[in-house]
């Protein structure tokens, strides 16, 4: 059993029930995200010029947390928040996915882009 899914069986939860977009857009770039100490973003659009960050942190094969956090202004203030209250060190890697008209919360972070399965554009 992968990590995620014995940390899931563990806690009684079901991955279809954490956040489908999340899994989704995972599962479609799989091969480009390469495991180890990694923060994995899923950015979907809110009211206004805001975003909702999907945060989900991995360590060691397996993963370590999953928070959601609002994004207003900079990703990596985002990024900051969600490491400060999920993780003891921040993630060597961070992947960021979404639509393209999201992207302007990425260009001034440390992260790698991949556009959102569901992106009309992509």
């Amino acid at each position: 059993m992968r990590g995620h899914q014995q940390l899931c069986k563990k806690r009684k939860l079901q991955l279809s029930g954490i956040e489908p977009a999340y899994t989704f857009a995972l599962q479609k770039h799989a091969a480009r995200i390469r495991d180890g100490a990694i923060a994995i973003v899923e950015l979907e659009a809110s009211e206004g010029d805001a975003a909702i960050a999907h945060i989900g942190l991995r360590r060691g094969g397996g993963w370590t947390a999953f928070i959601a956090l609002p994004v207003s202004a900079s990703l990596d203030d985002t990024l900051r928040d969600a490491f400060a209250l999920c993780a003891d060190t921040p993630p060597e890697r961070r992947y960021v996915i979404g639509p393209g008209e999201l992207s302007r919360f990425a260009e001034t972070a440390h992260v790698e882009w991949l556009r959102a399965p569901w992106d009309r554009a992509s």
